[in-house]
């Protein structure tokens, strides 16, 4: 078993198009596993392999019906209009 390359958060940012925001918090909600390399607040690292399993779970099959977005009805109640 070969070691995996460890992706900074520039270059997952990179690899799939997105912010670096994005990707800060995909790793903190934990959809995106990551690690941090060095001692306390060292610099955060992504290993490839979890990228991939990250990508392949996101994968949605194209004949899938997309869900409508509920509309949400706001009460405005407060405002007063002149």
């Amino acid at each position: 078993m070969s070691p995996s390359r460890l992706l900074t958060v520039r270059e997952v940012s990179d690899r799939l198009r997105i912010s670096l925001a994005s990707v800060y918090s995909l790793i903190k909600v934990g959809v995106l596993t990551s690690m941090r390399v060095g001692s306390k607040c060292g610099a955060i690292r992504v290993r490839e392999e979890d990228l991939t399993t990250y990508l392949d779970a996101s994968i949605q099959s194209v004949s899938a019906p997309v869900p409508k977005a509920h509309s949400v009805k706001t009460s405005l109640k407060h405002i007063r209009l002149k």
